[in-house]
């Protein structure tokens, strides 16, 4: 039995990066998340987020900052907070586009490109998000794409260790 649902053509898609319709989002790195990334992987973390933040700036893109459960979890880092033109939104909710405040606040900009800077301890990785709305929230994830372009900015201390027998 055939389907009567059509499926058009994906139209082609541009990654390329448009500053005037680019966001940057740096959801939560904070100062107890930090300390439990292992000690080879917060310098790179740190310089990486810094050259991408200011080159944000320089370009005038706006900088969109989280913080999870910043009572419990720390503020942003001191270096990157300093960079950073607007205080970080606080979040309880997991995701950025489950926060009405954040939501709200990238729905605003009117821009459609997302760069977004997340970490977790064990990878560090910069996503680029090209969407067709502004906020990846359950309301819009129908008429989001994304696309990652992945690069580990850190090596882990931790994997080679673990790599080396004890002597």
């Amino acid at each position: 039995m055939q389907s009567d649902h059509h499926h058009e053509p994906a139209e082609p898609l541009n990654l390329a990066l448009d500053r005037a319709n680019a966001l940057l989002l740096v959801i939560d790195v904070q100062e107890r998340l930090f300390k439990a990334m292992p000690e080879g992987a917060q310098a790179p973390l740190v310089k990486n987020l810094e050259i991408l933040i200011k080159a944000a700036r320089r370009l005038a893109i706006p900088v969109v900052t989280s913080e999870q459960y910043p009572k419990g979890l720390g503020p942003t880092l001191p270096a990157l907070r300093e960079l950073i033109p607007e205080a970080p939104l606080e979040k309880l909710e997991f995701s950025c586009g489950g926060n009405k405040a954040i939501a709200r606040k990238i729905l605003q900009s009117g821009r459609k490109q997302i760069i977004v800077r997340a970490w977790r301890p064990t990878s560090a990785s910069i996503r680029l998000c090209a969407t067709s709305r502004a906020a990846a929230s359950p309301s819009s994830s129908r008429k989001t794409r994304s696309f990652l372009a992945r690069r580990k900015i850190a090596r882990l201390a931790s994997r080679s260790a673990t790599r080396q027998a004890p002597s």
